[in-house]
Parts: C-alpha cells; structure tokens; sequence
C-alpha cells in the first residue's frame, strides 16, 4: 500500500517551489563573465546546491487570525466561495516568515484550494486534485518556478488568471481517475505533509544549470 504522503505530493508544492526560487536567487547574485551562465561552473552548482539542501524541510501551519483582506487574496476567496469551495482555516506557515494560506475545499469534487500571500512573491492561487495511483493535478495563476516538475505531478500555469477561470480549467481539464477526497478539518495536514513530501523529493534531485538560468529571471509578484 502506497504511503499517505505519496498521494499529497502536490498540496504545498507551488509554495515549496517558490520558496526554493527566493531561496536560491538569494544565493546566485553573481557577477558573470562575458557569454558566461549561471551554474556553468562547478562553484556555482555547488552553491547553488547547498542552498537548496539548507531550505526548511518541514512546515507547521499555524491558526492565524491575520485578515485576506488585500484586493487580490479577497477577491480568489470570493470567487472561491461563489464556486461552492468550504472554508478550510487561514495560517502561518512557519518557521518561514511572513507566508500565510487560506485553505479552501470541494469535498464534492475532491479539489482543494491554496491561497497564497507571501512578503515577496505576493499572493496566488493553487489548485490541486490528487489520485489513487499517487499522480496530481494542479492549476496555479503563478508563473513556473522554473525548477523542474516532480515525477507523475501534472501542472498548469496561467498567470493572472481569476479563480472563476482556474476553477473551470481545473473542473474542464483534469484527467480521469480515481481520486483522493479531501475534507476541510483534514486540509491543513495534507498541505503540512505535501510540503514535506515535495521538498524531499525536490532535495533528491541536483540542481541542472538550466534551472539555475530558468530560477534566476526576474520573478513577478503575484
């Protein structure tokens, strides 16, 4: 029997991703040479590698009180709601600083719903669908990370798009198959878990110059 963990790989993911991107732009303000590439050398590799494996491997998300009241995260909420999606809590997520999510469920439809507001990247909007076989589904209105995508985790990319317009893409898009439920006093510790999972796996691949290149462009806030 598979582990619980291998079915919640997607819940967290874009988070886990964004945050390895801050992490390692931090660490790649390098001065180049003529035609020369981020991670063309080993040193840059290196470091660049070392950065990721020092990203938090684990998260807790703790109850917050903190309002959703910027225009953007508001308004993913309300249409969010206005498609029949349950209040799941908001939190912090630490031990990272100034990340916060309010979660969101369809029990019908097995989807869950992660708003994201964050110091730095801004605020934005994951959607997942998890299976049996341990696959996902995701549709995100952030811009790729630039990392490389997890084994057998699906993802689509809309950037700017309206929750209305993720939530259709998702209902019209995602394949068949049997899915996970989800459930709204489960939500947190499925994005807890998804996180962790995710990270790990991450951890288990080095780092390509390609991504290093595709991680370094400048990176729009949501």
């Amino acid at each position: 029997m598979r582990s619980m963990t291998t079915f919640l790989i997607a819940a967290g993911l874009t988070l886990a991703y964004v945050i390895l991107r801050i992490f390692l732009r931090g660490g790649l303000r390098v001065s180049l040479g003529r035609g020369q590439r981020l991670g063309s050398s080993p040193g840059q590799l290196a470091r660049a590698n070392a950065r990721m494996a020092a990203t938090t491997d684990a998260i807790q998300l703790v109850a917050s009180d903190r309002p959703f009241t910027k225009p953007a995260s508001a308004q993913l909420i309300e249409e969010l709601k206005a498609a029949r999606f349950e209040d799941a809590g908001a939190f912090a997520v630490t031990p990272m600083r100034d990340v916060y999510v309010k979660l969101l469920v369809s029990p019908p439809e097995s989807i869950s719903a992660n708003v994201y507001d964050h110091r730095v990247a801004g605020v934005w909007l994951e959607l997942v669908t998890r299976y049996a076989d341990g696959s996902t589904f995701s549709v995100s209105n952030r811009e790729a990370s630039g990392l490389a995508p997890l084994a057998r985790h699906r993802e689509e990319h809309i950037p700017g798009a309206r929750a209305a317009d993720l939530v259709a893409r998702m209902r019209a898009t995602r394949p068949q198959g049997e899915v996970i439920p989800v459930t709204a006093p489960d939500a947190a510790r499925m994005f807890e878990q998804g996180y962790q999972t995710a990270m790990a796996e991450r951890k288990g691949q080095s780092l390509t110059a390609a991504e290093i290149n595709r991680v370094h462009r400048p990176m729009k806030r949501g």
